[in-house]
């Protein structure tokens, strides 16, 4: 199945559980009508499921991958949710309209308009469009995009646009950006993803609010960065209420291999600057088991045994291939050594995703 980029709001997944294509649909006309272009992803296995990690204190095994393996099927819900949208849309016989109306897959009345040429951010865009909901009075959906290229601007209020869907994250936004050849230079695409606003139940505590993806494609590599903001974790020390869960990586499609490194910072940190490897997966928890337990004398084998953490799953970094998590630690497996490097990788800064908001554009005419 194809990865569309969409994200689920409870952060259950963002890589499909299959090698997929890089696939730009090139007819973006529905009648004589323009539409904008359905952009996909491609992802490979090795880091994609959809087992949701519930809690970070599942240390032991290869449970502490899980989490980050959730992030990559995110796409596959707010994929499947614009472009079921589109498929509504398209549907409708609206040539040369450039206002019009459809009823959604919740049952609510949706307008849709359709402007030419506007700007942003000094750049130019062929063509803008929204999305609007009578029953809940506001946008559900805009849409910013080019005739002559898959570049696109999406930000959608999930709950807006399928009720039913989404109902449990009444407050969720997202941003979906994709752009192409020189726009997304170093690389031949890349795409960009932010959330925030997501619901945090009492069945799912330890879920994020906001989050951040980014994905950049060179030829069969895929460079990856990746964060979330969960306000309610703990580890050991307890007094420390709030983690920030970072990875950054690096994929092969052909191979459906993948090498990441994770972090688990505070929220609070403002400077990436030797971020992954300060506040490792590994380091991090030592750190918190000293400061909470009387470990003096105690070497960090003996700690983590003590604690019946298995310390494959925390070493740094981590390996995958087509069955998930593989191995880790600084002896890089030979057919991974071309994913290692990871300096061009910048993580997020977790005090900015800390009181990340996305919104819809205002544009000022």
């Amino acid at each position: 199945m194809k990865l569309k980029l969409i994200i689920l709001v409870f952060l259950s997944a963002f890589l499909s559980p299959s090698c997929e294509e890089f696939s730009l649909e090139t007819d973006n006309y529905i009648y004589d009508q323009p539409f904008p272009a359905e952009v996909e992803l491609e992802l490979p296995s090795a880091i994609s499921s959809d087992e949701f990690l519930k809690s970070l204190k599942v240390l032991s095994g290869r449970g502490i991958h899980n989490y980050l393996r959730n992030f990559v099927y995110i796409g596959d819900e707010i994929s499947g949710i614009i472009n079921s949208t589109y498929q509504r849309i398209i549907a409708i016989d609206v040539e040369g309209i450039s206002e019009y109306s459809y009823t959604g897959l919740d049952g609510n009345t949706k307008h849709v308009s359709v402007k030419e040429s506007v700007n942003l951010d000094n750049m130019h865009w062929d063509y803008y469009m929204e999305i609007y909901d009578d029953t809940f009075s506001n946008l559900a959906l805009q849409v910013l995009w080019n005739e002559n290229t898959p570049e696109q601007i999406i930000i959608l209020k999930p709950n807006s646009l399928n009720h039913y869907r989404m109902e449990d994250h009444p407050d969720a936004m997202v941003v979906f950006e994709y752009l192409s050849e020189v726009s997304a230079s170093p690389y031949e695409s890349s795409v960009y993803i932010g959330m925030s606003g997501l619901t945090i139940s009492e069945q799912n505590p330890y879920a994020p609010d906001n989050i951040k993806l980014f994905f950049g494609v060179n030829n069969q590599i895929i460079d990856f960065i990746g964060s979330s903001n969960n306000p309610n974790v703990t580890l050991y020390d307890t007094s420390v209420k709030g983690k920030n869960w970072s990875f950054r990586g690096k994929a092969d499609l052909a191979k459906n291999l993948a090498v990441t490194e994770l972090a688990l910072t505070r929220t609070e940190l403002k400077n990436t600057e030797n971020m992954m490897v300060d506040f490792a997966l590994k380091k991090v928890i030592l750190q918190e088991l000293r400061n909470e337990y009387n470990y003096d004398g105690f070497s960090d084998e003996e700690i983590l045994a003590e604690k019946d953490i298995d310390i494959l799953a925390i070493e740094s970094p981590s390996y995958f291939n087509s069955e998930g998590f593989y191995t880790s630690g600084k002896d890089v497996p030979a057919e991974y050594i071309h994913l290692r490097d990871f300096n061009n990788l910048i993580p997020f800064i977790p005090f900015e995703l800390k009181d990340y908001e996305v919104a819809f554009i205002s544009f000022v005419e």
